[in-house]
């Protein structure tokens, strides 16, 4: 007894019963008045027949709007129900569900969201997007709301291009991330009152992010690794034959000079055998931090092989290779290269060039400046040699 007063309503047999007895209590009581009082008043008298018809129109009278209040009471009942089943089905999922209206105006916000950014969902509806996060400043999440409301065509925001829509900060920063990384989609969808809203849902990909991003960059410096010269920082013969042969192609394409400088240290076994290993290992760290030092920003440092360089120079003729030999000659007299004194460390430079008028191979330029080079170490040391003929150095 105590259910049926506290929720008459709450069942759907029960709004028909209740109603029911109203309808034909009701129609009971109009007939009766009729039939007794109004017709004996008025002095008429109604065969049976009409009075069946009387009675039925009246019923129907009385049941038509009764039937639609019904009808209206479960439809109501039904869509409150699926409100409540859609916002604890939005409550369940491990994403973020938000519903935006045109003006950004939040009408959802779900618990995912409450967690992952402390604003709970009493503060969050009603609010603007701007309001929650001052510093929002995505043009591609507006975009695709308008696109979604307007033409109601569904939209995803790509983290590789976006990276995030909303600023989320992370609870525990993951590498150099302190923001969540986000995959966003948004769909349109109508309310009850007709009007079509943004339905945006959140995917943290943070922890995918930055596992991807460590590694790319293990993959990077594998690769550095295997490119480079683990003493000097210089690049090695594996690389140096990866780039050279389509950096010839370029040249040729585009008529550009290249020069090839090929370096070896005057007596390096010698400092080895007088000093050790290890102040030969710092002569070498220092002769490559000199060639880096003289070099253009475009140019390539190798260490070819024990103390043997090369320095292959991009956009450079043989005048510009000349210019940079003699300047790293001169560096290297001046310069106190590791426990050394100024003078201890010289070098020795061949010098060979591409140029569109005398072009050659990938091999044929380094054994050119190797011969040049050669000449060099045979013709006394400490000097440049750009041609067989003849050397050219600073005195």
């Amino acid at each position: 007894m105590k259910r049926w007063k506290s929720g008459l309503f709450n069942t759907p047999l029960r709004i028909v019963i209740a109603v029911g007895v109203v309808v034909f209590s009701v129609e009971f009581l109009f007939m009766a008045l009729l039939h007794d009082v109004i017709m004996p008043l008025m002095s008429f008298t109604v065969s049976d027949r009409i009075w069946s018809i009387i009675d039925a129109v009246t019923l129907v009278v009385l049941v038509s709007p009764v039937l639609y209040f019904l009808v209206f009471v479960r439809m109501q009942r039904d869509f409150a129900e699926l409100t409540r089943l859609f916002a604890n089905l939005t409550d369940t999922l491990m994403v973020g569900v938000l519903l935006v209206d045109m003006d950004l105006r939040v009408h959802r916000w779900n618990q995912w969201l409450e967690r992952k950014t402390g604003i709970s969902s009493q503060q969050a509806c009603g609010k603007l997007l701007t309001e929650l996060f001052a510093d929002l400043n995505s043009p591609r999440l507006l975009s695709a709301i308008e696109l979604c409301i307007k033409h109601k065509s569904p939209q995803l925001i790509s983290q590789t291009l976006n990276r995030y829509v909303l600023p989320i900060p992370l609870v525990s920063p993951m590498h150099d991330l302190k923001l969540m990384q986000q995959q966003v989609s948004v769909a349109p969808l109508t309310n009850s009152r007709g009007e079509t809203l943004a339905a945006i849902s959140i995917n943290d990909v943070t922890e995918s992010v930055a596992k991807s991003s460590a590694l790319a960059r293990l993959a990077m410096k594998m690769e550095s690794q295997s490119n480079r010269d683990q003493l000097t920082g210089a690049y090695n013969r594996h690389f140096l034959w990866s780039w050279l042969a389509p950096q010839l192609k370029q040249s040729v394409r585009h008529s550009q000079s290249l020069s090839c400088l090929m370096l070896d240290i005057d007596y390096f076994k010698r400092i080895n055998d007088t000093y050790g290993h290890d102040v030969g290992d710092a002569v070498l760290r220092g002769f490559a931090e000199i060639l880096h030092e003289q070099m253009r920003d475009s140019d390539i440092l190798v260490r070819y092989g024990g103390e043997e360089f090369v320095v292959l120079l991009t956009h450079a003729d043989a005048a510009v290779a000349l210019e940079i030999a003699n300047r790293i000659l001169d560096r290297v007299r001046k310069t106190a290269i590791a426990p050394l004194e100024v003078g201890d460390v010289r070098c020795s430079i061949g010098v060979s060039s591409w140029t569109p008028e005398e072009p050659c191979s990938a091999e044929e330029l380094l054994k050119e400046a190797d011969r040049r080079l050669y000449h060099a170490k045979h013709n006394g040391r400490d000097q440049v040699v750009i041609d067989r003929e003849s050397s050219r150095t600073l005195q």
